[in-house]
Formats: structure tokens, C-alpha cells, sequence
């Protein structure tokens, strides 16, 4: 079917009924399961027609702003919660802003406004971020926290992201769910249904993946703790150019304002001097997707975890590196 054919057959989007405000750090994904629940619909694709006006894949919902100009509609002019609080609080959009050219967050902010409209979203936001697990992941006693409060859980964004395996917050792994990202594409699983099993054969169970990391789980919950802080400020420091000149200014680069890369051997150097073990060194390189003959590693090759972890190990923390001297 051609791309103007299709748009005939999209039925308009309308204000909808009942539509649940989101959780602090709850994922867009999470949001629409709770209204799917709400909605009393039966049928998934009759959901997801009522929001979208036409089949689409909720996967990308998970961590990127896809389908999010269409909140204006789905809340409704007085609504009090705006598609920019959504885009800031319940997207991994401010994480991906950190190493984001300026040409690809004015693209997205535009979309989302409605000032352009384009049938090819970019949705590299999820592919750069999402956990390589390929999963709905949970903290058990973040969820357990939810249902107590809330009186049910929801899916976070932290979680789902690369390079989280403990919880910032509790200081325990991070769990998979029994959900993958093929599964959700087309249908909706409420944290709230899927979780609650979960959670109860949890209680007093030895968790068999909680050795993994061990040695290095300080770190871990550091680098945990240090993309969390960017999730809530990241939006301050968006474009890879700040990021760049942030670096130039730490490793005392000044003469080269746009220096983007740095040595195999630097990055070794950086760890030794900052951990006693090579296990982080050995687990970012891990995530590098090339590396130059000479050891030259562009900083576009590094992943978002894998910065956290050098403004770890040269600043202490995210928010130290960013810090004006």
C-alpha cells in the first residue's frame, strides 16, 4: 500500500477518555498499557488504533518520543501535563540529547511540535540506548515500592537502558521480565499483570545472577546512579559538541576545541589510575563498536554508558564533568 493510500484509511485521533497522568520516570510505553487497562478495550489493536489512528509498533514507545505528537490529542487542551514534560520525563530523549548532533534534536523537537511532518521518525534514540538483553526489566523493590504507593507497578525508562544492571537507587540487579521487545510490538503488557508472579516468587529466593558484576557492583551502581542524574538533567547539556568540549577541558585539550577521539591506551590509563581492577575497562571497551589500527577510538563510537563511565572514573560523576570550572 502506497504511503497516501495508507493515510486515507487513518481514522483521526481523538481527546481520550481516562487518560492516566505518568509515574515519575515511567516509560510512554507503560503509560499507554495503563490506558489500554483503563479503556476497558478488549482487543489490542482496537488501542492502538484509538491512539495512533492507524496499526503501529508500540516497541519504540519504550525509550524513544515516537508517536508523542500525538499526546496534544491525547490529553486534551487543559491538560496540565505538556508533550514537552513527557519528552523530558518519560523518554530517554534527554540521555540521547548528551551525544546527539543539534540537526537531529531539532528534527525530533520539531516533529513532536507539529511544526514538520514526516513519515521517517528517527528512532535511533532506542537503538543507541536500549539494554542489549532486549527485554522489559524491572527493580523488584522499585516495583514492590509502586504497588504500594501507586497501587500498581509501571515500566521505567532507567531500567531498559544499556549499562544498568543495578538500581541506582536500591542498590540491587536489576531483573528481565518474561516480556522481549517482539512481544510488545503489537500487544500492550501492563507492568502491574506481568510483574506481580514475579515479584512474589522473588521474596526469599537467591537471585543466581547476583555474583555477576560483584566485584566491580560499586561501579556499577555508580554508573547506574550517573545515568540517572543525566536522565533527570541531561536536557542542560544536549549536543555532542558540549560533550566534546567537556573533554577537551578535563584531559587539558584546550588548543583542540572539537577533539573527537581519544586512545585505546589513554582510556587504559584513565581506568588503571581509577580502579584497582580491569574489569570496567575491559567491559566498555566491550561496548565500543570500532577501533582505529592505531587504537584511535572516535567518541560517536562510544556508547552512552561508556561516557558515564570515563566522566566516572576523570570527574567523579556525570554532574562534576559538565560542572563549570
Amino acid at each position: 500500500m502506497k504511503y497516501h493510500e495508507c493515510h486515507k484509511t487513518r481514522k483521526p485521533v481523538g481527546r481520550l477518555p481516562l487518560f492516566p497522568s505518568p509515574y515519575p520516570g515511567e516509560s510512554i510505553y507503560s503509560l499507554l498499557c495503563r490506558y489500554h487497562v483503563r479503556s476497558g478495550n478488549v482487543n489490542d489493536w482496537y488501542t492502538i488504533r484509538q491512539l495512533f489512528g492507524y496499526n503501529s509498533s508500540l516497541g519504540s514507545t519504550l525509550l524513544s518520543p515516537y508517536h508523542l505528537e500525538k499526546a496534544k490529542k491525547w490529553l486534551g487542551s487543559g491538560a496540565s501535563i505538556s508533550t514537552e514534560t513527557l519528552l523530558q520525563k518519560n523518554t530517554a530523549f534527554p540521555l540521547f540529547s548528551v551525544t546527539a548532533a543539534e540537526y537531529e534534536l531539532s528534527r525530533i523537537c520539531d516533529m513532536i511540535s507539529g511544526k514538520v511532518e514526516s513519515t521517517t521518525y528517527p528512532r535511533w534514540v532506542q537503538i543507541r540506548l536500549l539494554h542489549p538483553s532486549r527485554r522489559l526489566r524491572y527493580c523488584p523493590e522499585c516495583a514492590a515500592a509502586q504497588e504500594k504507593l501507586y497501587g500498581e507497578a509501571y515500566w521505567q525508562v532507567l531500567p531498559q537502558l544499556d549499562g544498568v544492571e543495578y538500581c541506582p537507587v536500591h542498590g540491587i540487579r536489576i531483573k528481565n521480565s518474561t516480556v522481549s521487545l517482539e512481544d510488545i510490538r503489537y500487544k500492550f503488557y501492563p507492568a502491574s499483570d506481568v510483574l506481580k508472579p514475579m515479584l512474589y516468587a522473588d521474596q526469599g529466593s537467591k537471585d543466581i545472577q547476583s555474583e555477576l558484576f560483584s566485584f566491580e557492583r560499586e561501579i556499577f551502581i555508580g554508573l547506574a546512579q550517573g545515568l540517572d542524574w543525566l536522565h533527570q538533567n541531561g536536557i542542560h547539556y544536549k549536543g555532542i559538541q558540549k560533550l566534546y568540549r567537556n573533554y577537551n577541558r578535563i584531559l587539558g585539550r584546550s588548543d583542540n576545541r572539537y577533539w573527537p577521539a581519544i586512545n585505546r591506551n589513554e582510556l587504559r590509563r584513565i581506568f588503571s589510575e581509577n580502579h584497582q581492577t580491569d574489569g570496567p575497562y575491559r567491559y566498555l571497551m566491550s561496548k565500543v563498536s570500532s577501533v582505529m589500527n592505531d587504537g584511535t577510538i572516535f567518541l560517536y563510537c562510544i556508547p552512552l554508558c561508556g561516557h558515564v563511565m570515563i566522566m566516572n572514573a576523570v570527574s567523579g560523576s556525570p554532574q562534576n564533568f559538565y560542572a563549570v570550572p
